[in-house]
C-alpha cells in the first residue's frame, strides 16, 4: 500500500511540474513524474512542488508561482470503469531578497481495497526555503508535514548546482537532496516496509539537453535515489520542446524493490504527458486590481495532461496548471550617463577639468549586480575599465557559505556619478588625443545595458601664444610713425582669445575677443571700449584662453606707454646769408634747434640740401640732441660748397612714434661780394651859385643789397659827405659842395667812393672818382646848409642856414642878404653895417612876417667895402617844402596762422601813400623790437607779411605791431602803425554737443 500512495505522489507532483518553464537557458524543459519521483529535482526549477523533491530547486526563482493541479484514479479494467480516488495538489513560490519562500498542500484520498490504492484520506503540507548562493549553486531546505491515518514530520535538504554546457551536455545542472529526515509516515493500510513519503530518503540527479535549436530542444533527465535507503529508484525522462509551445514528455522508472518482488510491480513502468504554454495579455483590471502596475498583466500558464498506470489496471490521469505571474524580466539596466557633446580633461591640470566626473543612474526591476566603465583610445582599444560589482566571495569553504546563507539580495550601490582621471589601468597618464567611453551594467538575471561611445578629448597641452610689439610707446593723436599700437599675436586656434588692455590701476580699458580662430595681430588705436581716448599713461596687455580641458594660455605686454605729449620743433638760423671761407665775418650759419620735448628722442638729423633737393650734408644722432648746429658750409666730405640757395630740415623720431619734422628759412651761401662803379660827369666844378657848374652829376651801378654808402673825402682823408641808399644807389646825383652839415667846402681836391658789405658779410668798394672844387678866389660866395626845409611842417628841417663866405673880411662898410622866389622877388631881406654873421638863419617868413609858399627859392650875398667895390654872390636854389607824407596803411585781419596748414598762412596789408623818396616798414613784437623791414622809392605798396624775420625764421606766437614812415625832403615825418596783428599757430579745439 505504501508503494502506491507514493506513486500516487510523483503522478500528482507531474501534472504540477510538467509544464515548468526554465526561462534562464532560453527554452522549455518538461519532466515526467518518474524521473521527478527518483531524482534529486535538478529539472523542475519552477513548480513549487519541487521543493517537496529538492527543495534548493526554487533558488533562482524571480516570480510568484501558483500551481493547481487534480489526479483521478481510475479503474481502466474494470467494468464500468470507476473513480476510485482523488489527489489535489496547490503551491505558491514567493521570492525575496532573502531567499524563495514555498509553500504546498495535498490531499488524497484512495478507496480500492484490495484490488488497487486504499490509504485512505491523508493531507500534507511543506515549507521551503531555497536559496543560490551563488548563481551557479543554489541550496534549500524544507519542512513537510502529513496526517491522516499516522502523522509525519521531515526535514528536506538539498542543493542544485548549474554547470552549464559540458561538450554536448548543454545546460548540465545536477543536484543530490536528502528527503524527510525524520519521522516517516505510516499508513494503516499501506503494504510494504516503507513510510510514505520514505524517510531520509538521499537523491542525486541531472538535466542536458543533447538538441538545442529554436524549433526543438530535446532533453534527458537521469536519476537516482534511495528511499529509506532501503530500495534504489532509477528513472530516466526525456522530453520534446517543440516551437516553445507544445511538450511532449515521458520517462521510465526502475524500481529496485520491485525488480526483487518485495512490492507489488507496475504493470507499465513509463509515464506520459503533453503540455502547452499559453501567455496572457491583460489589459483591464480586475476589479480594483491593476494586474499591468503589478507587472502581471504578461504572465505565462502552461496546462499539463498526464496519464501514468499505478497498479491492478489503476491509473492515474490528471491535469495541472502552473502560472507565474508576470514575466522573468529580461530587460537590461537603464543606464543614465552623458554621452552626448564632446568632454575635455587634462589630467595633469592643477585645478579645473582634471577628470572626467559623469552624473550616473542606473536603475533595474531586479538587482543591479554590477557595472563596467570602459575608456577606449580612438581604435577602440581598452585603455582604463573600471569595474564595480557585487562581491561574492570565489571561496566556496565553509566560513563563506555561511555569509552567503546570510547574505540578503541586493543590487550594489550606484554612485551618482563616475570619474576617470585620465589614466590607463597602469596607472600612466594616457597620451593627449580622443577617447570613446561607455558604461555596462548588468543585473542579476544577466541582462546587460550598455550606453552609446561618449567622446572625452584629453588636453594637457595648454593654449599657445607669443606676444610683441616692435614698440610699446606709441601716440595715437601725434599723427606721427607709431600713431597705433600694432600688437603681433601668434597662438593655438581655441574657442575663445580674450585680449584685456588695463591701465596701472588694473582697470580694464578695452577688450577684445576672438572665437573659434587663432589670435591674430591687430593695432590698438589708444581708445576704450567706449571710443574714447585713453589719457596718456602706462598700460598693460593679457590675453588668455581656457580651452575645454581648462587649460589656460597666456601672453601679455608691459609697459605700453600712451605719450600724446606735443613734440613741435622749430629751425631758425642765425643769417639767411653768410660767406664760408673767406675774410666775411659771416663764415658759418647757426642752426637754433628749437625742440622743447628733449625726452624720449629715439634719434635725429639735420640735412641740409641745395637747391635740386640733393642733401649735401647731414648731421645726426640718437637719444641727446644739441641746441644749436653750425655749419661752415661744406659738404659731407669736407668740400666747400657752390654759392647758392639752401635749405635744412630737420627730422626727430621719438619713441612714441612722433616724427616732427621743420624747415628752416632759405640759406644762401654767397662769397662773391658786391659790386659797384661810379663816376663823375666832370672833375672841376664851381659851387658859387652863378657859375655853369655849381653842381657836379655823379653816375652810379650797384647790385642789389641792403645799403649803399656814398662817401666824399677830402685830401687828408677824412670824410666830408655821406650818403646812404636802400637796395641799390640812385643812379645819379648831384653834390653840391657842401658839407653833411650843409658848409661849403673850401676849393680843394676831394675824393666820392661808393661802398657796401651784403648781407653775407662780403664788403666792396667802387674805384675812387677825384673832384675839385674851384671857385676862382671869388670874393664872395654865399651858401645854404639845406636844400629842402619846412619852416610850419614841425618836421626836423624847420629853418635853413645862409652862409656867407669872404675872402676879404676888413674894410667892410655894409651888407644885406636877399632871398628870392623863383620870380626873382624878394621876399626877405637882412643886412647889417658890418661885416655879415657867419650864419643867418631863416624860418620861412617874409619882410611882411607871413609865411613864403611852398617853392624853390635863393638866396643873393651883397658886400659894400669901402674902397667903393660891391660884390655879391648867388646860393644855390633850396626849397620851401611843408607837405607831410600822405599814407594809409589797413589789413582785412590781424590774426594769422603760418603752421603750414592754416588757410591763414600770411598777412596781407594793403597802403596807399604820397610819393616820397623813401618808404620804411618794419615789423616790432611785443618788445617793440625789430622784427623785419621792408622799404619803397616812391610810393608805399602792398606786401604780405609771412610772420618771418629778416632770416626768415618764423615767428613765435604772440602780438606784433607794423610800422610805417617817411620823411619828406622839407624834413617833416608821418608815421603809421597797425597793432593788434597777431600769430596764434595753436591748434583750435572741437566741441560736438
Amino acid at each position: 500500500m505504501k508503494k502506491h500512495v507514493r506513486r500516487l505522489v510523483v503522478v500528482a507532483v507531474f501534472v504540477i511540474a510538467a509544464g515548468v518553464v526554465h526561462a534562464e537557458s532560453g527554452f522549455l524543459d518538461f519532466y515526467s513524474p518518474q524521473f521527478l519521483g527518483g531524482m534529486g529535482g535538478t529539472a523542475n526549477l519552477n513548480s513549487p512542488q519541487g521543493t517537496v523533491l529538492n527543495p534548493a530547486v526554487a533558488g533562482g526563482k524571480q516570480r510568484v508561482t501558483l500551481d493547481l493541479s487534480y489526479l483521478a484514479l481510475t479503474g481502466v479494467n474494470r467494468t464500468p470503469v470507476n473513480l476510485g480516488g482523488n489527489f489535489i495538489n496547490a503551491g505558491v513560490t514567493i521570492p525575496s531578497n532573502v531567499g524563495v519562500f514555498s509553500t504546498t498542500g495535498r490531499f488524497t484520498n484512495a478507496t480500492y481495497g484490495s484490488q488497487g490504492p486504499d490509504w485512505g484520506a491523508m493531507g500534507g503540507l511543506t515549507f521551503a526555503f531555497s536559496k543560490d548562493l551563488f548563481p551557479d549553486l543554489y541550496v534549500g531546505a524544507g519542512l513537510g508535514f502529513e496526517y491522516g491515518s499516522d502523522w509525519g514530520l521531515g526535514l528536506d535538504l538539498g542543493f542544485l548546482h548549474l554547470a552549464g554546457d559540458l561538450g554536448f551536455l548543454k545546460d548540465f545542472r545536477w543536484g543530490a537532496a536528502m528527503r524527510n529526515i525524520g519521522k516517516g509516515y505510516n499508513s494503516s493500510n499501506a503494504t510494504g516496509s516503507l513510510t510514505n513519503p520514505p524517510a531520509f530518503t538521499p537523491a542525486i540527479g541531472a538535466h542536458f539537453s543533447l538538441i538545442r535549436t529554436e524549433p526543438v530542444v530535446l532533453s534527458f533527465d537521469p536519476d537516482l535515489s534511495f528511499p529509506s535507503l532501503q530500495d534504489m529508484l532509477a528513472t530516466i525522462g526525456a522530453d520534446i520542446l517543440i516551437a516553445n509551445f507544445l511538450t511532449l514528455s515521458g520517462s521510465y522508472m526502475y524500481d529496485l524493490r520491485q525488480a526483487a518482488g518485495v512490492e507489488p510491480s507496475r504493470s507499465l513502468p513509463f509515464t506520459l504527458g503533453v503540455s502547452f504554454k499559453l501567455t496572457t495579455n491583460i489589459q483591464q483590471n480586475i476589479g480594483t486590481f491593476n494586474a499591468t502596475e503589478q507587472g502581471w498583466n504578461r504572465s505565462e500558464v502552461t496546462t499539463t495532461a498526464t496519464a501514468a498506470p499505478i497498479e491492478n489496471g489503476v491509473w492515474a490521469f490528471g491535469l495541472g496548471a502552473n502560472v507565474p505571474l508576470g514575466a522573468i524580466e529580461k530587460n537590461p539596466p537603464a543606464i543614465s550617463l552623458d554621452t552626448g557633446n564632446e568632454k575635455y580633461i587634462s589630467p595633469t591640470l592643477v585645478g579645473g577639468k582634471v577628470d572626467l566626473v559623469l552624473p550616473l543612474s542606473i536603475t533595474s526591476k531586479r538587482y543591479v549586480k554590477g557595472y563596467r566603465f570602459v575608456i577606449q583610445d580612438s581604435s577602440g582599444n581598452p585603455v582604463r575599465t573600471i569595474v564595480n560589482k557585487e562581491d561574492r566571495p570565489e571561496n566556496r569553504d565553509l566560513g563563506n557559505l555561511v555569509k552567503r546563507l546570510l547574505y540578503v539580495k541586493t543590487g550594489i550601490p550606484i554612485p551618482s556619478s563616475v570619474r576617470w582621471d585620465g589614466t590607463s589601468d597602469k596607472g600612466a597618464v594616457v597620451p593627449d588625443g580622443t577617447y570613446h567611453y561607455s558604461i555596462e551594467a548588468w543585473d542579476d538575471n544577466g541582462n546587460t545595458g550598455k550606453t552609446p561611445l561618449g567622446t572625452v578629448i584629453v588636453k594637457t597641452a595648454p593654449p599657445k601664444i607669443a606676444v610683441s610689439a616692435p614698440y610699446l610707446i606709441f601716440s595715437p593723436t601725434g599723427g606721427g610713425t607709431k600713431s597705433v599700437l600694432p600688437v603681433q599675436q601668434v597662438g593655438s586656434k581655441e574657442d575663445l582669445w580674450t585680449g584685456t588692455i588695463k591701465d596701472v590701476a588694473g582697470g580694464t580699458v578695452r577688450t577684445f575677443e576672438w572665437k573659434d580662430s587663432q589670435p591674430p595681430s591687430f593695432d590698438w588705436d589708444g581708445k576704450t571700449d567706449k571710443g574714447i581716448l585713453a589719457p596718456d599713461g602706462v598700460y598693460s596687455y593679457h590675453v588668455t584662453a581656457t580651452d575645454r580641458a581648462e587649460n589656460v594660455g597666456s601672453g601679455e605686454l608691459d609697459n605700453i606707454i600712451i605719450n600724446t605729449q606735443a613734440t613741435p620743433v622749430q629751425l631758425s638760423i642765425d643769417n639767411a646769408f653768410f660767406s664760408p671761407g673767406t675774410s666775411s665775418p659771416k663764415k658759418a650759419v647757426t642752426f637754433d634747434l628749437g625742440v622743447p620735448v628733449k625726452t624720449g628722442i629715439d634719434e635725429w638729423s639735420l640735412a641740409i640740401s641745395d637747391a635740386s633737393g640733393t642733401v649735401q650734408r647731414t648731421f645726426s644722432g640718437n637719444a641727446s640732441i644739441p641746441s644749436t648746429i653750425a655749419w661752415d658750409g661744406k659738404d659731407d666730405g669736407g668740400k666747400q660748397l657752390p654759392d647758392g640757395g639752401y635749405k635744412a630740415k630737420l627730422a626727430i623720431m621719438y619713441v612714441n612714434g612722433h616724427n616732427p619734422t621743420a624747415e628752416s628759412p632759405s640759406i644762401t651761401v654767397k662769397t662773391t661780394p658786391p659790386t659797384a662803379a661810379a663816376s663823375a660827369e666832370y672833375e672841376v666844378f664851381s659851387p658859387t651859385g652863378d657859375s655853369t657848374r655849381n653842381t657836379v652829376t655823379i653816375h652810379q651801378d650797384t647790385s642789389e643789397e641792403l645799403y649803399w654808402t656814398g662817401t666824399f673825402m677830402d685830401s687828408r682823408g677824412k670824410d666830408v659827405r655821406t650818403l646812404v641808399w636802400r637796395g641799390t644807389a640812385d643812379p645819379t646825383f648831384q653834390w653840391d659842395g657842401r658839407t653833411d652839415n650843409g658848409t661849403l667846402l673850401p676849393d680843394g681836391t676831394y675824393t666820392y667812393i661808393l661802398t657796401s658789405t651784403d648781407r653775407a658779410g662780403n664788403t666792396a668798394t667802387s674805384k675812387p672818382v677825384t673832384l675839385r672844387i674851384d671857385t676862382q678866389k671869388k670874393p664872395v660866395r654865399v651858401s645854404t646848409d639845406l636844400a629842402y626845409f619846412s619852416p610850419f611842417g614841425g618836421g626836423s628841417k624847420t629853418k635853413i642856414k645862409i652862409i656867407p663866405s669872404l675872402a676879404v673880411t676888413t674894410g667892410i662898410e655894409s651888407f644885406v642878404v636877399r632871398v628870392k622866389n623863383a620870380k626873382g622877388e624878394v621876399v626877405r631881406t637882412f643886412k647889417g653895417s658890418s661885416r655879415p654873421p657867419e650864419e643867418i638863419t631863416w624860418a620861412g617868413i617874409d619882410d611882411a612876417g607871413s609865411r613864403v609858399p611852398d617853392g624853390q627859392y635863393g638866396a643873393e650875398l651883397e658886400v659894400v667895402y669901402s674902397n667903393g667895390t660891391h660884390p655879391s654872390a648867388q646860393s644855390n636854389p633850396f626849397t620851401v617844402d611843408n607837405h607831410f607824407p600822405q599814407i594809409d596803411v589797413s589789413a582785412d585781419q590781424t590774426v594769422f596762422s603760418p603752421d603750414g596748414t592754416s588757410r591763414l598762412q600770411s598777412l596781407p596789408i594793403k597802403q596807399t601813400s604820397s610819393d616820397e623818396d623813401l618808404w620804411e616798414g618794419e615789423i616790432r613784437n611785443a618788445k617793440n623790437e625789430h622784427v623785419r623791414g621792408w622799404f619803397w622809392k616812391g610810393k608805399a605798396s602792398d606786401f604780405a607779411w609771412d610772420g618771418k624775420d629778416e632770416n626768415g625764421n618764423l615767428m613765435p606766437d604772440g602780438t606784433y605791431t607794423y610800422v610805417v614812415q617817411a620823411q619828406s625832403k622839407g624834413g617833416t615825418t608821418t608815421t603809421k602803425q597797425l597793432t593788434g596783428i597777431q600769430i596764434d599757430t595753436r591748434p583750435t579745439p572741437v566741441y560736438v554737443t
